[in-house]
């Protein structure tokens, strides 16, 4: 199988984690592989394009000066995009992220190419300008299929559809890091946006002797680092290459998010073991976490209580991380690509 895969960039987000998954176990299995970026490739990707599979940057993201410039921008976009598709002549086009989801069902239309398109974050709580959300409605409509990670997503996308919206989960990859002695760390990992509520982290305070990190970069920092301003126990060290070491020795893993989609740093979390407190958040925590059983879900005005009360249980820390750690064994790059693969069979046309 031929598979174009379009999404804006390969940046250090959880969609294009899953992305470079899932084009590696494509690419594993045989299948011709194709990332098509919409940015220009002078950033080198964040995540390793696997080996067998292409990338190629199609230059094509840029700021417009206004409603004229933006429109005629577009015209480019979908013109290029077009043109690439053509020209690699794939059996199936998948697409991540909202406004590469519109580009390239207008790039395909009038073609025989079908497009399975997926939202990564829950799509009525994402912000997104008027236009682009009614070129959303307007063309989500011709997807072939629509993929999301959570129920609660595809319930959200389902009036964009003409068939029922396909639920996927995410990929984890297996940890590999040796055990370490779990110390009295808390990490909470994202971009720092006022989705990922690490505000309302640092104001649910820490316990005594506890220190917290939250790894990842973004415009809230100077925020954040104002609100943190009077607790040297919490360290922002921004975007973490690497964060198997961290997954592992931390004692807490927070998720503090106001939505989500899948909350990836989650599910590494709880595959590797880590006790984990989540937000019960739209959408994904409620999805992935037992409450009590596999971890801690809580409303945001009880996350202070959460992180204290587990803080103070190192047994009910243990237990948790234990029934965790077997989050992973259903969820690994291998299984969920063929759920996709089984997904893209059903709508690839038919050879004449």
């Amino acid at each position: 199988m031929k598979i174009a895969f379009v999404l804006p960039e390969i940046g250090p987000g959880g969609a294009e984690r899953v992305a470079t998954l899932l084009a590696g176990a494509w690419a594993d299995s045989g299948h011709a592989v194709t990332l098509l970026t919409l940015d220009d490739g002078s950033r080198p990707p964040f995540h390793n394009v696997p080996p067998l599979a292409v990338h190629r940057p199609l230059g094509l993201q840029g700021e417009s000066r206004g409603t004229f410039d933006a429109i005629s921008a577009n015209f480019k976009r979908v013109r290029t995009l077009r043109a690439a598709l053509r020209a690699l002549a794939p059996d199936v086009v998948v697409s991540f992220i909202d406004q590469a989801n519109v580009l390239t069902l207008l790039a395909t239309r009038g073609t025989a190419i079908p497009v399975v398109a997926s939202e990564r974050v829950a799509p009525t709580l994402q912000p997104l300008s008027r236009h682009w959300r009614l070129l959303r409605r307007l063309t989500y409509p011709f997807a072939a299929r629509l993929v999301a990670p959570t129920r609660a997503m595809a319930a959200m996308m389902q009036p964009w559809s003409r068939l029922p919206v396909a639920v996927i989960a995410n990929p984890v990859v297996a940890p590999t890091h040796p055990k370490a002695e779990r110390g009295n760390s808390i990490l909470a990992v994202g971009r720092l946006v006022p989705q990922k509520g690490f505000d309302r982290l640092i104001k649910a305070g820490l316990p005594q002797g506890w220190t917290l990190c939250i790894a990842g970069e973004g415009p809230e920092r100077p925020r954040l680092e104002a609100l943190a301003q009077a607790s040297p126990q919490i360290q922002l060290p921004g975007v973490v290459a690497d964060l198997a070491p961290l997954y592992a020795s931390c004692g807490l893993f927070v998720l503090s998010s106001r939505f989500e989609g899948f909350p990836n740093a989650l599910a590494e979390a709880m595959a590797a073991g880590c006790p984990c407190v989540a937000v019960d958040c739209p959408t994904g925590p409620a999805e992935m976490i037992e409450d009590g059983v596999n971890g801690i879900l809580v409303a945001p005005e009880d996350l202070g209580a959460a992180i204290a009360r587990l803080a103070g249980d190192a047994t009910l820390r243990i237990r948790l991380g234990e029934n965790a750690a077997t989050y992973g064994q259903h969820h690994s790059p291998q299984q969920i690509a063929a759920s996709w693969l089984a997904l893209l069979d059903c709508v690839m046309v038919p050879p004449p």
